[in-house]
């Protein structure tokens, strides 16, 4: 993931936003979107479905 846009994805994906989404598992979600930043598996897809639904 692009360096700049790190800093607007975490803050655009709060807890508070997460725990609106219907169906989510946030605890799921929040393991996945770690394993993406720290341990550099791609779970592009399913991150950015959440960006752009909450842009």
């Amino acid at each position: 993931m692009r360096n700049e846009l790190i800093d607007e994805l975490l803050t655009s994906l709060s807890d508070e936003f997460l725990n609106k989404v219907a169906n989510l598992n946030v605890a799921k979600f929040k393991t996945m979107l770690h394993k993406h930043m720290e341990e550099n598996k791609d779970h592009t897809p399913n991150i950015w479905k959440l960006f752009v639904l909450r842009k």
